[in-house]
């Protein structure tokens, strides 16, 4: 339910709207386009790589940076950092100005930050660096394998161009190369002298990654690698990988759809052989215009926790009902609202009465008697208050959570005491420890079968979760909990069409029971209208001289109320280089 903003904020929100729409008077949502990307991995030989990225950007908008991030491993030194745009080259500060760079390292990654000035334009930048010791050698085979495109960027990247550049031109099959992506339409050509990859386009979250292969003697330099880097002998093994990933996945597919049949199939089983509905002869009303016997509000609630009384509708019922049974009163106050045009808005407040005697209560009633006593210090507080912590009272709120846990346990264990349920423990545990195990399972399928197909995987995890939900079939009523459950549904049945005892010590039950079932605001409007209470019904609730409400008003008056508190309450509770190894490719952003 939207709450009406008062005038003040509204103003407040309009000058800000105001105030950021553009001189012109057109909006431009911001954005920017990687369109074009061309590195060049130049392998030097004395076993240095020179790399140079050149990037297009298409700006809407405003942007005055961007960041890139080189990931700190597979090479032992980075430096010579340049960055220029066309035959401009860019100075060296951390001043931030147009036409500066600046160069952050961590322990995880190296940040360069390039400054500029671009408003709807393409722009295109060029970032310089060399590696030291990014080559490995296992003293026959060198390998330099880089990830040029890492997986952290914000925007993905278009009209790839990759270029690794020798030394010199060696014989066939001397250059071995292959590329690790999943880029869109991936292209790699290996010449004498250098390999050419290009695709079309490549996403932020993915990376790109090459190794290429080339004789030790071409370079020197490098660094040792303690497996092997004959190409030929892992690209065999890659392909017997492949095919045994392949059978793999060949056979994991139908388990899937197997695992999928065998979910359900163990929740149904386990459904049919425990949900046995209890058959009583006796006839029960449709209709029960009284409460059926003086279960207070949140035990009642119970019945229907899993259809549509809440842990908040249960909470908030019984602070009503500890109102109406005299230990607090709810008032009606006003506060003066408005910025210019100053005007009266009523609010509504919990105050503690003189009763003190709480013999008669539960113990879970005491303990939120005991708890609204704290909270209200002596004095009185707005419903929609009662419960809201500050930012300096997350202690308070964390006893406060700890303590609404605590209670609703309490109310559970006086409900199941009264053998209202079956005890379905077992079942309900096995039930939930085999979809448990299979929908951890279906993650492994979906991600490890989503290069040819994830439908199994997905069909294991919709049934996985389907049989998990159908846990709460094994939730059965015994005998006894269904008469009790059937007379309290014919009173909510009452209650929802408005034809219940008109004596007026039952309207303010009435109210109390219909909080606690969760009528919505229609229902309750039918409810209060059907038995228009009076001030002298409600001798809990404190109306201002002249400001009793009639019935629809009344109605909303008890909706709105409700949803603070609810609302309240909400806040408060919902809280060098290795072989085989790459280095490089970390993300970027721009602002």
């Amino acid at each position: 339910m939207f709450k009406q903003a008062p005038i003040f904020y509204v103003l407040l929100c309009s000058i800000f709207l105001i105030a950021g729409l553009p001189v012109g008077g057109s909006l431009h949502a911001k954005d920017y386009e990687i369109t074009g990307i061309s590195i060049l991995a130049e392998i030097r030989a004395n076993g240095e790589v020179a790399i140079t990225e050149e990037r297009t950007f298409l700006f809407e908008g405003s942007y005055s940076w961007f960041e890139q991030d080189i990931r700190r491993q597979g090479f032992l030194e980075i430096r010579d950092f340049e960055v220029s745009e066309g035959s401009s080259l860019f100075r060296k500060d951390d001043s931030g100005e147009p036409g500066t760079f600046s160069v952050r390292e961590s322990r995880r990654d190296v940040t360069i930050r390039t400054n500029f000035s671009a408003t709807d334009e393409s722009r295109t930048f060029t970032l310089r660096y060399v590696l030291k010791g990014a080559i490995a050698s296992d003293g026959e085979w060198a390998e330099f394998i880089w990830t040029y495109l890492g997986s952290d960027w914000e925007r993905a990247h278009q009209n790839i161009r990759i270029e690794i550049r020798l030394p010199e031109a060696l014989p066939e099959d001397e250059l071995v190369a292959w590329q690790l992506s999943r880029a869109i339409n991936p292209s790699l050509e290996v010449l004498a002298d250098r390999v050419l990859f290009t695709a079309d386009r490549n996403r932020g979250d993915r990376t790109l990654r090459i190794r290429a292969f080339f004789p030790d003697q071409l370079v020197s330099g490098t660094v040792p690698s303690e497996i092997a880097l004959n190409p030929f002998e892992i690209m065999q093994e890659r392909e017997a990988e492949a095919a045994r990933k392949a059978q793999r996945i060949a056979f994991l597919i139908p388990l899937g759809w197997l695992l999928s049949v065998v979910a359900l199939g163990v929740a149904m089983l386990l459904v049919l052989r425990y949900r046995k509905r209890p058959q009583l002869a006796e006839h029960f009303p449709d209709l029960l215009e009284a409460p059926p016997s003086d279960l207070p509000p949140a035990l009642a609630g119970w019945m229907f926790r899993n259809l549509y009384s809440d842990h908040n509708s249960r909470f908030v019922s019984t602070i009503f009902d500890l109102s109406r049974k005299g230990y607090f009163r709810i008032s009606q106050e006003t506060e003066m609202t408005g910025m210019f045009k100053k005007k009266e808005t009523p609010v509504y407040v919990l105050s503690r009465t003189n009763k003190s005697d709480t013999s008669a209560l539960r113990d879970w009633e005491r303990q939120l008697v005991e708890l609204l006593e704290e909270r209200l210090n002596g004095k009185t507080k707005r419903l929609d208050e009662l419960f809201k912590f500050g930012a300096k009272e997350s202690q308070q709120q964390s006893a406060f959570l700890k303590w609404w846990n605590k209670w609703f346990e309490a109310i559970g264990a006086e409900a199941r005491s009264h053998a209202w349920t079956v005890d379905n423990t077992k079942p309900m545990v096995i039930n939930l420890m085999v979809q448990v195990m299979l929908l951890l399972f279906s993650f492994f399928l979906i991600i490890y079968t989503s290069e040819v197909s994830a439908v199994s995987g997905v069909a294991l995890l919709i049934s996985s979760l389907l049989g998990a939900l159908l846990t709460l079939a094994l939730n059965v009523r015994t005998e006894e909990g269904e008469r009790v459950y059937r007379r309290w549904k014919a009173y909510r049945e009452a209650l929802k069409a408005g034809r219940v005892d008109l004596r007026p010590e039952l309207k303010g039950v009435h109210i109390v029971y219909g909080i606690v079932f969760g009528l919505g605001k229609k229902k309750m409007d039918g409810l209060i209208s059907r038995i228009d209470p009076q001030p002298d019904d409600l001798s809990w609730m404190i109306f201002m001289p002249g400001h009793f409400p009639n019935a629809s008003v009344f109605s909303g008056v008890i909706h709105s109320t409700v949803m603070a508190t609810t609302s309240s309450i909400s806040s408060s509770t919902g809280a060098g280089a290795v072989g085989g190894a790459a280095g490089g490719g970390g993300g970027g952003r721009a602002g």
